[in-house]
């Protein structure tokens, strides 16, 4: 009877967590906040796009911390060079966008690539820089392989965070560079101000299992005392 029980609380327990995590995938429209630079005095780079059309714009690079309507805290890259960021502190509606759709599925594949290989390394102004640079590199490119930040359709100059970039991107489709994490990359666009790229870790199955099976011995538990 008790094994029942427990069957029974961990299967509702695992239909709950899909059912939030499915929810929360496939919404169409998300509320976010810009807050902030994810880390001080973040680094400037000048960067040259042939499309869209930029030339010789003076930017900050790095990613930028924020917070869901929930209060899920992010930490986010900007995607887009043609709009300005949306204010700090101003709450915005954002579309769950593809990012395949809407760049090309190498592109999308190689962002999750230099995801998981380098991200686990960001960690100051220099790599938050370093991994915004290699971002923008990949998305507006137009020689894909190898990637280049001095030349081509997408350049990048000024500070320690292009070179590193460079060095990220090397190692982009060499296999004796090793994986360091696993990452999803989501895409939230807007109408008005610019699009931005999500880094959110994934977790590992044993996670998953370890969870529902505290959820499932909760259950139990409580339902033990109510008997």
């Amino acid at each position: 009877m008790k094994t029942q029980i427990l069957k029974s609380v961990i299967a509702t327990s695992v239909l709950t967590v899909l059912t939030v995590i499915s929810s929360s995938a496939y919404a169409n429209n998300v509320t976010a906040t810009v807050t902030g630079f994810a880390y001080a005095n973040p680094q400037t780079a000048t960067i040259t796009s042939a499309t869209p059309a930029v030339n010789n714009l003076a930017v900050y690079a790095g990613g930028f911390s924020g917070t869901y309507a929930d209060s899920t805290s992010f930490i986010a890259y900007c995607a887009d060079i043609s709009q300005e960021l949306a204010p700090w502190n101003s709450a915005q509606t954002y579309t769950q966008g593809n990012l395949a759709s809407a760049f090309s599925s190498t592109k999308a594949a190689d962002l999750t690539t230099l995801s998981n290989k380098y991200y686990s390394l960001v960690n100051n102004a220099e790599t938050s820089a370093a991994f915004q640079i290699a971002t923008w590199e990949i998305l507006y490119e137009n020689t894909v392989n190898p990637y280049q930040v001095n030349s081509n359709g997408f350049k990048a100059f000024g500070g320690t965070g292009v070179s590193l970039a460079q060095t990220w991107l090397s190692g982009l489709h060499d296999s004796s560079f090793a994986v360091t994490g696993n990452y999803s990359i989501g895409l939230l666009q807007s109408g008005k101000y610019q699009d931005v790229v999500t880094v959110t870790p994934v977790p590992e199955p044993e996670t998953y299992a370890m969870m529902l099976a505290g959820l499932g011995l909760m259950g139990f538990v409580a339902r033990r005392r109510k008997s």
